[in-house]
């Protein structure tokens, strides 16, 4: 590795060689090697940000943060508003899984939830909580404890 300096000084000769130490190896480079490397990482850079916003739109981070509702945080044990609470939240989550997508060259994807029951189950679980005063904040504990013993209660029944 420390023979990689004579290596790159005799590939792109330049003024105004210096050396890096890196690992216990000694890197010579030049002005121009460390051009090309800040020019390659701001298009590496570039791309990735491309790439990032192609795979994550804006509307999946929408529906990424929609998912807080989710712990119910900051709820209050009180009635007031219940029925509103949050509930501008979902439509990013209905919206997202709650009606069938037409996909590119492809077949329809169905629906994955039904909107219509997650409002009604939506409300159920608000006042449940509520009424049974859970403990709000932490998603898995609070999913785990209603799944545990809500089970077999819905609120469209």
């Amino acid at each position: 590795m420390s023979n990689n300096g004579k290596f790159l000084t005799e590939i792109l000769p330049s003024q105004n060689v210096s050396e890096v130490k890196w690992r216990g190896n000694t890197i010579k480079v030049t002005a121009r090697v460390v051009q090309q490397f800040e020019s390659m990482k701001l298009k590496f850079l570039n791309n990735l940000l491309l790439n990032l916003e192609k795979r994550f739109p804006t509307d999946s981070t929408n529906v990424i943060n929609a998912f807080g509702i989710l712990s119910l945080r900051n709820m209050r044990f009180q009635n007031e508003n219940l029925s509103t609470y949050r509930n501008e939240e979902l439509v990013p989550l209905l919206s997202r899984y709650g009606s069938a997508k037409k996909m590119q060259g492809s077949t329809d994807v169905p629906a994955v939830v039904d909107a219509k029951k997650c409002r009604i189950e939506w409300n159920f679980v608000k006042e449940l909580v509520v009424r049974e005063h859970y403990t709000v904040g932490h998603i898995a504990k609070l999913w785990k404890m209603l799944a545990t013993h809500h089970s077999e209660e819905n609120g469209y029944n």
